[in-house]
């Protein structure tokens, strides 16, 4: 309910696949995309991949639990499955 009024307020959908930097023990990356050199897009790669080795330890969110029916649906379920694969799969994963 909070989600979808700020969601509405912000005219805009936000959600996060993948870890907030500083919360799992990252620097902010020292650059974005346009890169000005090559230099700079370096920078930001080797950032990435520290970033990605570790955020492998996270996620994003955890399955509390369902209400209602479940129903199944081929195309509702591929969505579910992909979300839960980025954002949720690792077991003991800290949330962050």
């Amino acid at each position: 309910m909070l989600y979808r009024k700020l969601t509405e307020k912000q005219e805009c959908f936000r959600a996060r696949l993948t870890p907030k930097p500083w919360r799992c023990g990252c620097t902010r990356p020292p650059n974005r995309f346009p890169w000005d050199t090559p230099e700079a897009e370096q920078a930001y790669r080797q950032w990435q991949q520290q970033y990605e080795n570790k955020s492998q330890a996270y996620a994003t969110c955890r399955l509390l639990e369902c209400f209602g029916e479940i129903v199944s649906n081929e195309c509702i379920d591929t969505i579910i499955n992909i979300h839960d694969q980025y954002t949720c799969s690792r077991p003991g994963a800290i949330l962050a």
